[in-house]
């Protein structure tokens, strides 16, 4: 089971409002447009919204066919760093997903023809329905896909699946999120955006600080910080005074 992924930029909505990404995941065998999703931009938390979708309705596929965009591998200076990887590599690698990096446009080209394909008739359902949101670009999208499936797909030349259920043991959303190392200061907390966090004493220590854990950003933006793999209670610290004033 192969996969094809990739996002097109387009002006999807024509004049009647902004441009964005059209993130679509297609069955190499049969050309069925898995799931298809509009985003703001071609980032790591679409994407990661992208598989949850495909894993919660089919299961996990045996690869995964990308371009080089940074969402799947990293550029520029990072590239260069021993065992560099991206947010969206690590999760697929504990996925047991294999990672095939395209080196043309060519290579996926079946989902790069559905795209182009997409640019026309897509459009004009748009145009039709008069959506100028991304969200009623979207509910147009969610009805347009099985439309578009029963007409251009075809058979697999073995009709078997093979589609792979996920361990029960895993936990799919601390898969599909964000994880960054941190080094917790004298006061106790971890920074994460725009947000602190207060780590809470447990039994096996009362304070972290010095030591490095991991924080972790699930998809629906919960967080949670980890040493050695054990979870830390944690809470929002309150605002500083400087802040306050």
């Amino acid at each position: 089971m192969l996969l094809q992924l990739d996002g097109g930029h387009h002006a999807w909505l024509e004049e009647r409002g902004p441009r964005f990404v059209l993130l679509l995941v297609v069955d190499d065998a049969t050309g069925v447009v898995a799931v298809g999703r509009f985003r703001p931009a071609e980032d790591a938390r679409g994407c990661f919204q992208l598989m949850e979708q495909v894993i919660g309705q089919f299961g996990l596929p045996l690869a995964l066919y990308t371009d080089r965009h940074a969402v799947f591998k990293p550029v520029g200076k990072r590239s260069e760093l021993p065992g560099a990887t991206t947010q969206f590599a690590r999760a697929m690698r504990e996925l047991g997903i294999s990672q095939i990096l395209a080196r043309s446009p060519q290579a996926k080209g079946r989902v790069e023809r559905i795209a182009g394909t997409f640019q026309d008739r897509l459009v004009t359902e748009l145009r039709l329905a008069r959506a100028s949101t991304i969200s009623e670009a979207q509910a147009l999208l969610d009805q347009f896909l099985p439309r578009f499936n029963a007409r251009f797909a075809v058979s697999a030349a073995v009709a078997a699946g093979a589609w792979r259920a996920v361990d029960p043991g895993v936990d799919l959303m601390a898969v599909l999120g964000f994880r960054h190392v941190r080094t917790v200061p004298r006061d106790n907390t971890v920074k994460y955006g725009w947000r602190t966090l207060q780590l809470l004493p447990g039994t096996e220590r009362t304070s972290y600080a010095g030591a490095r854990v991991e924080v972790m950003e699930r998809p629906d933006g919960e967080l949670a910080v980890y040493f050695h793999g054990l979870a830390i209670a944690n809470q929002l610290a309150p605002p500083r005074a400087g802040r306050l004033r």
